[in-house]
């Protein structure tokens, strides 16, 4: 669980960068949720947008898709979800100063 410092300081780091992957009309499938857990193995916090013709409710797939990876939700502005996840294994972390 993240504190809300923490929360912010993660946000303000990816919020200006491009969305790294895209959901469409396929929903979420087990290759949508492989891929972003492979982003997050990478960078630890990400950008998803869900585009116009994604039936999810973006608050549904935000918990599903942390659920199922076991991450944080960052945050939501219209149809953009940012998570987190912890990697131990990164050589620079999100949350070093």
């Amino acid at each position: 669980m993240l504190s809300s410092h923490e929360r912010a300081q993660i946000k303000s780091k990816i919020s200006m960068q491009a969305s790294v992957c895209f959901v469409g009309k396929e929903g979420l499938t087990e290759n949508v949720i492989k891929s972003i857990g492979q982003a997050l193995d990478a960078r630890e916090g990400i950008k998803i947008s869900l585009l116009q013709n994604c039936d999810i409710d973006v608050k549904e797939f935000a918990n599903v898709i942390c659920e199922s990876l076991n991450a944080d939700i960052v945050g939501m502005v219209g149809r953009k979800v940012i998570i987190y996840r912890y990697n131990p294994n990164a050589t620079k972390h999100l949350l070093d100063n």
